[in-house]
């Protein structure tokens, strides 16, 4: 059988079309899709996009959506820069959170914080470690899974708790699904502040909040074939 696929119309309006060289396309995508799908297919297909992402929103079927929306066949997405007269709600691009099955690009989420008043940007990036457990068996592998929909709630929640507690211009938190091979990054958080002392205690507020309370879960995979939980029930 065929792979599922689905087809949506993306409408690139005012700057956003001369960035990406058109004013509507249509994407298919392997089926289900995610917004952020889409987002990673054009930042593929067009890196000066990339640079730009932190600064456009996105509508699905006219309403704004965000990266874990799931798109259907023949949906309507709109990419929406910065609105003549005004700029998006500083929030919503200031603090920002996902998951995603894509390696994370942790340098990429520092530029997108990286603004002349700022003073300091701190990360913390979560990373696989090599691991022999006490019988012997040597790690192969993380396996990460979730409940997608109440994480990614919980994640942008964090984000803009974040913003409320600590004096930081900007937050980024995103966290990667999927069988992680060793060195590979599970976790990334970024903050920006104007002093270092605020960057660092959001960066440590945040991934201590996403560890205690999101429900993501890891399953360790280890060279012999077998597998446990951590933390299991």
């Amino acid at each position: 059988m065929p792979d599922a696929t689905c087809t949506v119309t993306v409408a690139a309006l005012g700057s956003a079309a001369g960035v990406l060289g058109w004013p509507s396309t249509r994407v298919r995508l392997c089926a289900p899709a995610r917004l952020q799908d889409l987002i990673d297919h054009l930042e593929r297909e067009c890196p000066r996009f990339a640079e730009g992402r932190g600064r456009v929103r996105f509508a699905v079927n006219h309403g704004f959506a965000g990266p874990e929306t799931i798109l259907n066949n023949d949906d309507e997405v709109a990419i929406i820069p910065p609105v003549s007269g005004g700029q998006p709600d500083a929030s919503e691009i200031a603090a920002a959170a996902r998951l995603t099955r894509e390696p994370i690009d942790a340098q990429r989420l520092a530029a997108e914080l990286d603004r002349p008043e700022t003073g300091a940007i701190a990360s913390f990036v979560g990373v696989v470690r090599a691991e022999r457990d006490a019988a012997g068996r040597e790690l192969a592998a993380l396996e990460y899974t979730a409940y997608e929909t109440m994480a990614a709630e919980l994640m942008q929640s964090l984000c803009q708790r974040a913003m409320s507690e600590h004096a930081v211009s900007g937050v980024r938190l995103v966290h990667r699904l999927g069988r992680l091979g060793v060195g590979e990054a599970s976790v990334v958080v970024v903050a920006a502040a104007a002093h270092r002392a605020a960057a660092f205690d959001a960066c440590r507020a945040l991934i201590e909040q996403l560890k205690q309370d999101v429900p993501i879960f890891k399953r360790e995979l280890w060279q012999d074939g077998s597998a446990s939980w951590v933390d299991p029930i």
